[in-house]
């Protein structure tokens, strides 16, 4: 079970509905996979993405981050979770991969760029994993409550907003 779930359940009628089988894949997946790979991606990251300018740096991470590292990450999580889902792996992967990789670049580069920048490499996992935690809360509490998820697109504040 991950952390996000029982925050979505709080706002389910569903008690006592736990979808058990569902929530010990993405665990699984998120132990097995995506810590290890994030926390060697990171590194290597540090280790070899060093530029003379320490601002092309963080944007050469970024830039690397958004086109290696997700897209991977990404069509292992879907199809990884299709298969424990006994559903399709391609046809999950064709049907998910583009909206949540567009869904992705809304908030993940600005995220990661601060992440780079000024958090250090031993704590960047644990920054990648709190955002998540609170999407997947915001994610979860939009879905409850919207009639068409269809339509659902994760809004950013504007500057006229502030």
């Amino acid at each position: 079970m991950t952390l996000p779930e029982p925050v979505a359940w709080l706002y389910t009628e569903e008690v006592g509905h736990l979808p058990y089988l569902g929530e010990l894949s993405v665990l699984l997946i998120s132990l097995a996979i995506f810590g290890p790979a994030a926390t060697t991606w990171f590194g290597f990251l540090q280790r070899n993405v060093v530029l003379k300018n320490s601002k092309a740096t963080i944007v050469a991470r970024v830039a690397a981050d958004q086109c290696l590292f997700t897209p991977t990450h990404l069509t292992c999580f879907l199809t990884s979770m299709a298969i424990m889902e006994g559903s399709d792996p391609i046809e999950k992967w064709r049907n998910s991969f583009l909206p949540s990789y567009k869904a992705n670049l809304t908030i993940w580069p600005l995220v990661q760029g601060v992440n780079f920048s000024i958090v250090p490499l031993e704590y960047r996992v644990l920054v990648v994993n709190l955002v998540s935690l609170g999407m997947c809360h915001l994610f979860s509490v939009k879905v409850l409550y919207s009639t068409d998820i269809a339509t659902f697109r994760l809004e950013l504040p504007s500057q006229h907003d502030q």
